[in-house]
């Protein structure tokens, strides 16, 4: 036995050996609530309630390899662990005392694991695929599927709204301008979204917002400002160069421009230039007015085309076939990325529970997303049928399935049960 993880479990779900049960120093225990598991510093379970001899004993228990890790961990010289009722260990190899010298009674689980629960636990650990319960997961009750989905994406959701909610705090607590910033890094699908994320935290939305329905300045503060007019291309970026060089001293923006160089190019179809997808903010921008209102209430047009220059170019003096706005794939990807995130981390600030259900509706109305992961639980026939499932598949896999935490997840939790 190498990992606490497992001991936990098995402690909180009593799936060790309960015949004739006894503390190492041969007091009869009897389990009468294990406790409710704490992750944060202290006692690893809280609201314990053990019979010792018939007394019963109500606090907390702390769970170790080893009873000397007490020791090991500092516990002895902390008051939050003179609470513990039981010291539950893999194998007890010294008494431990509270600090008032009373001994902490202790139960050694060495022997009373079932070799399959640790035959198994050493098989997940040590799996080699890519989910390390692939060869397993077939048999598991579909209940036990639709469980993990949901737990995935609930973390999922928590874990982007903290996002959200810590670039809320670093905009000044002002919740246009972290729509802003998160529409504008998504406008950047990954590849170029620091650069577009630079961008918005340069050029502020309050800025933005004096020249809506202004497309042309509109247009040369956002390109300007990221770079692309540093050295004019053709005779439209030298009037635009010429607009922004006006507009950067009204408004004081010269330490703050990126340069061509923070953008790539490079492996990029046309319709995914980042010179592509700043004329599509561009119009976006200039078309919606509040953002924020217009994202939780679903109803900001994502597809709202290119003005004239870029319909027929690329890049500045590069002509092209037809531009227009993001296509369906990228809207679902940005309602997903920037509205259902937004939804979530308003539902934390707010505590409106709506506003968390129109998130989890926003989703299951959404087409799943097909990519490398999605395909890989296709292998094993779990498929998604909206992108709740596939957001929640995505999260499974990247946060649970690739780092083996196979306890924290209810298909592993079952598997182990079997």
């Amino acid at each position: 036995m190498k990992n606490e993880e497992l001991l936990h479990y098995v402690w909180q779900y009593q799936l060790f050996d309960a015949a004739g049960l006894q503390t190492d120093d041969g007091q009869m225990l009897r389990v009468i609530k294990t406790g409710t598991p704490h992750s944060h510093a202290g006692p690893d379970f809280e609201n314990a309630r053990i019979a010792l001899d018939g007394m019963i004993w109500a606090g907390k228990v702390e769970i170790h390899l080893l009873a000397s890790d007490w020791e090991k961990h500092g516990h002895q010289h902390d008051a939050a662990y003179d609470a513990v009722i039981l010291h539950v260990v893999w194998k007890n190899d010294r008494v431990i005392c509270r600090r008032d010298g009373t001994a902490i009674p202790a139960l050694s689980l060495h022997e009373r694991i079932p070799a399959a629960i640790r035959d198994k636990y050493r098989y997940l650990k040590n799996s080699q695929k890519k989910i390390p319960c692939e060869s397993l997961f077939g048999p598991v009750l579909s209940l036990s599927k639709v469980s993990m989905i949901e737990k995935a994406l609930a973390f999922r959701l928590q874990r982007k709204a903290e996002e959200v909610l810590q670039m809320y705090r670093s905009a000044g607590h002002d919740l246009e301008e972290t729509a802003y910033q998160l529409l504008m890094k998504n406008f950047g699908f990954h590849l170029n979204s620091e650069a577009f994320l630079r961008l918005a935290r340069a050029l502020p939305h309050k800025i933005l917002a004096r020249y809506r329905g202004n497309s042309w300045q509109m247009e040369a503060l956002l390109f300007g400002l990221a770079g692309f007019l540093e050295e004019p291309a053709d005779a439209y970026a030298r009037r635009m160069h010429d607009e922004y060089r006006f507009l950067k001293h009204k408004h004081d923006l010269s330490g703050n421009a990126l340069s061509r160089s923070d953008w790539k190019f490079l492996r990029t179809r046309p319709h995914n230039f980042p010179t592509v997808r700043l004329a599509q903010v561009a119009t976006l921008l200039n078309c919606n007015g509040s953002f924020f209102n217009a994202c939780i209430e679903n109803r900001l047009n994502l597809d709202s085309g290119v003005s004239a220059y870029w319909q027929s170019h690329y890049d500045f003096a590069k002509p092209g076939k037809k531009f227009t706005g993001p296509g369906k794939e990228s809207v679902d990807n940005l309602r997903i990325n920037t509205i259902v995130p937004l939804l979530a981390a308003y539902y934390r600030l707010t505590g409106n529970d709506s506003y968390f259900n129109e998130a989890l509706r926003l989703l299951e109305d959404i087409p799943p997303e097909k990519n490398f992961i999605t395909r890989l639980w296709d292998t094993l026939n779990l498929k998604s049928l909206s992108a709740f499932d596939s957001q929640g598949l995505i999260e499974q896999y990247n946060e649970l399935c690739t780092q083996k935490k196979c306890l924290q997840c209810p298909v592993g939790l079952t598997l182990l049960k079997l």
